[in-house]
């Protein structure tokens, strides 16, 4: 096993990041160390003021790009926590050469159109899905008949 400090983007470079700054009033927490974004907006959203906000610049490869460099072949089970970019790595997810058995995406921060489009774009792949309050889990179809042909 690898451990890979990289955003998972549209292309192969460098993107900016934003986070809550690490002094101030969110100084220690723990949750907003959680929270970073391809928008700043969305960390506004989060309760922090534009002061509290840094922007950081970090690698980031294509989902292919991953596959390809690491030699994966197959991805058992993809979890995908990215503060509203979630939408787009499921749909590159999709396009590896063989798709994930199982994707979790957090559905909690897409606009609802985002949403729709990918649960539209899951079940023409073969999957069926269940969600939580904030989690979509999209399961293949060919797995969950095996699960209830038992």
């Amino acid at each position: 096993m690898q451990l890979l400090r990289a955003a998972v983007s549209h292309a192969d470079g460098t993107v900016s990041m934003y986070k809550a700054r690490e002094d101030g009033r969110w100084s220690g927490n723990q949750w907003v160390g959680q929270v970073a974004s391809f928008s700043r907006q969305h960390l506004l959203t989060h309760g922090l003021d534009h002061s509290e906000i840094v922007e950081e610049q970090v690698p980031a490869l294509t989902l292919q790009s991953i596959a390809e460099k690491y030699q994966i072949d197959r991805i058992g089970f993809l979890q995908i926590d990215t503060e509203g970019f979630d939408a787009e790595v499921v749909k590159m997810s999709l396009k590896l050469n063989e798709s994930p058995s199982f994707i979790n995406f957090e559905h909690k921060h897409l606009p609802i159109d985002d949403a729709i489009s990918v649960l539209h774009q899951v079940t023409a792949q073969g999957y069926i899905w269940i969600q939580s309050e904030y989690d979509t889990l999209a399961i293949k179809g060919n797995i969950a008949e095996k699960w209830t042909s038992d």
